[in-house]
């Protein structure tokens, strides 16, 4: 927990892994590309100080203060806010005046307003008004003993060229507390944004390269994709919905992946109906996500469904209601990183015990060649959880097919045949360590009467 008055990021994600390297007297330099977000960044860290009445200076020799009010305030950052408080000053200063005379104004403006914050943006744009080398050595180590001066956190706003990746500020990245480069590229017609750790004094680094994006109201939003150093184990019988699945499988546990896959030109209604199974038989919380159709569709679908058998019952709406949530993502208008972030958070808020993962292949599709890790991390998360986590694909793609195979402890195959001019639909079943296991038309039958049994029509 954040205590009041300490000096934050003002970011959980960054808070909450590079938090220590706030103590005072901290120096963190913020570099990176025009456009990538550093003045953001910036002035998240000043902004979200200010409200926690540590007093910010933001010193700028490129940026007008009306144009950077205006625009931060659509990302939910309000300086003129935090000026009215008196817990914010915004000052520009002419690159025109020689060293000596800025030096001499932040020295007077530091004395008086005494900020425990202070942003310079940029400082490159200040160490190239001279070409005394002398008198740039003496001003790298200027900046740098700011942060003893105001017994506070000096961020240095820094521009890298296109194209380079250094950060050419002499002594000053190496004597900094905090180096964090921010860069932006398009991957597969989508820009991606990440926040490279270069160095963060007294905090582990356990990741090189932390993705973010910049959104409306809600500014700078960092995400970190879960990695478990371990492979988490299963935990807890999991009901399942009728006797061949039980026979069958034997114990399905809670953390177990199930994959059920079904050609391009099918839609086995009575994979839904296994799914309701699953949630009634354990009284369990379903999260539906679906990577193809929208929430509304989704939940419909599955209503139509059971309808095609006969479930046609205000209970069994007034069930889906209360014990299923409904999610649809676009992977195509996401990093996968992004992505995966997202969906965490929802499992974090909904806690299901059930997660369906509908049309997964399109997410897969979507991040080829990369899916492998994020999908790996997903799963081992929701694993993690022990969270019964259900995959829906369609076996269009045999590496993406292979791959859920893999991942999954049970596997669970719709095949179609065509013998003469009628057709027979069988499934094949097989778990880690079992022989794998044909159902017939018959066995589905059964499983189907099973379900609807339990469901009391």
């Amino acid at each position: 927990m954040i205590k009041l008055n300490s000096i934050v990021f003002g970011i959980d994600v960054l808070d909450k892994l590079f938090g220590s390297t706030l103590t005072s007297p901290s120096t963190i330099v913020v570099a990176g590309h025009p456009g990538a977000g550093k003045t953001i960044l910036a002035s998240t860290i000043c902004y979200r100080n200010a409200l926690n009445d540590n007093k910010c200076l933001y010193i700028s020799f490129q940026e007008h203060k009306e144009k950077l009010y205006k625009n931060l305030v659509k990302l939910g950052i309000d300086f003129e806010k935090v000026e009215k408080l008196g817990n914010f000053l915004f000052t520009r200063l002419p690159i025109v005046l020689n060293v000596n005379d800025i030096v001499a104004e932040i020295h007077r403006i530091v004395e008086s307003f005494k900020p425990k914050v202070l942003v310079i943006d940029s400082i490159n744009t200040f160490l190239l008004s001279t070409s005394d080398e002398s008198k740039r050595a003496w001003l790298q180590n200027y900046f740098y003993e700011l942060a003893k001066q105001i017994d506070g956190v000096v961020v240095l706003v820094a521009e890298l060229p296109f194209g380079s990746e250094t950060v050419d500020l002499g002594s000053i990245e190496f004597v900094a507390d905090a180096v964090f480069i921010l860069k932006h590229r398009v991957e597969d017609g989508r820009l991606v944004r990440i926040i490279e750790i270069r160095k963060a004094r007294g905090s582990p680094i356990t990741v090189a390269e932390i993705p973010f994006t910049i959104l409306e109201k809600q500014g700078l939003k960092v995400y970190v994709p879960p990695i478990l150093e371990d492979i988490p184990s299963e935990g807890g019988r999991v009901e399942p919905p009728c006797r061949h699945l039980a026979n069958a499988l034997g114990d399905i546990q809670k953390g177990h992946v199930i994959f059920i896959s079904y050609p391009s030109i099918a839609r086995p209604p009575e994979i839904f109906l296994q799914i309701y199974g699953f949630t009634l038989a354990n009284k369990a919380r379903a999260l539906v996500i679906s990577f193809r159709i929208s929430p509304a569709t989704m939940k419909q679908t599955i209503i139509k469904s059971l309808e095609s058998f006969g479930i046609s019952d205000i209970r069994v709406e007034k069930f889906i209601e209360s014990n299923f949530v409904f999610k649809s993502y676009n992977p195509f208008a996401y990093s996968s990183t992004e992505l995966m972030t997202q969906i965490i958070e929802v499992v974090n808020v909904v806690k299901p015990d059930i997660v369906l993962l509908h049309a997964f292949d399109i997410f897969a599709l979507a991040y080829k060649p990369k899916h492998m890790s994020t999908i790996y991390n997903m799963v081992n998360y929701m694993k993690s959880r022990k969270i019964l986590t259900i995959i829906m694909s369609i076996r269009a793609n045999s590496d993406i097919t292979m791959l859920f195979s893999r991942l999954a402890d049970i596997n669970i195959a719709f095949k179609y045949r065509f013998p003469g001019d009628k057709l027979s639909k069988i499934v094949y079943l097989w778990r880690r360590e079992r022989e794998p296991i044909v159902l017939s038309e018959n066995d589905l039958k059964t499983c189907r009467d099973d379900v609807i049994s339990s469901i009391g029509i």
